[in-house]
């Protein structure tokens, strides 16, 4: 068992890690976040391809003192806490944008994304940057801004075991949780099976 992982846009993620917002707004979360409550490792996805967009994004960067060097693309970047999910409702959401950054209207949100499901709050506390971001984490095939998906492949679960060191370096209460996972005979056990790519 491990943390599972939120993959984010590198300026959201700084967003979240810097703690600018605190709750992140979804599309359909899957069922396993919907209950959950609990440590979540913060993975920023590639820059944009863009050439306008990557010059936004950088100069983003730039303003809380990052480059793609030390705030790198395709890497875990820090953890956060889940305290809260929920599903929004119009008046919910326009009390809470501050919180969220998405403005006040639950309906232009969803013209401008083109959603027609339901939207939903996850509440992230205890947010922190690692110091040094964990590279090289590729997600699985299709994930996007604001998914959460769980590590599976060697190198997914090497670098979230990385992070969980860290993790219980920064809040002691942890580490007897993290020696519960046997995160060691569970690398082992993957190692010896072909990895997922």
């Amino acid at each position: 068992m491990t943390y599972p992982v939120l993959s984010l846009s590198p300026e959201e993620a700084i967003g979240f890690l810097a703690r600018l917002y605190s709750t992140l707004v979804v599309f359909d979360p899957p069922e396993f976040i919907r209950n959950y409550r609990g440590r979540v490792l913060v993975h920023a996805l590639a820059f944009p391809d863009h050439r306008e967009l990557q010059r936004l994004c950088l100069d983003f960067l730039a303003v809380y003192n990052f480059s793609p060097e030390t705030f790198p693309a395709l890497a875990l970047q820090g953890l956060a806490t889940v305290s809260d999910v929920y599903p929004y409702d119009t008046d919910r959401f326009c009390a809470e944008q501050e919180e969220h950054g998405c403005g006040e209207s639950l309906y232009a949100y969803r013209i401008d994304h083109g959603l027609e499901g339901e939207v939903w709050g996850v509440r992230l506390d205890k947010t922190y940057f690692l110091e040094t971001p964990i590279r090289d984490i590729v997600p699985p095939p299709g994930i996007e801004h604001g998914h959460f998906w769980m590590p599976q492949t060697t190198s997914q679960l090497k670098g979230a075991e990385q992070a969980l060191l860290e993790d219980a370096m920064h809040c002691p209460s942890l580490t007897t949780r993290y020696n519960d996972y046997d995160m060691g005979l569970w690398l082992r056990w993957i190692e010896q099976a072909p990895p997922k790519r």
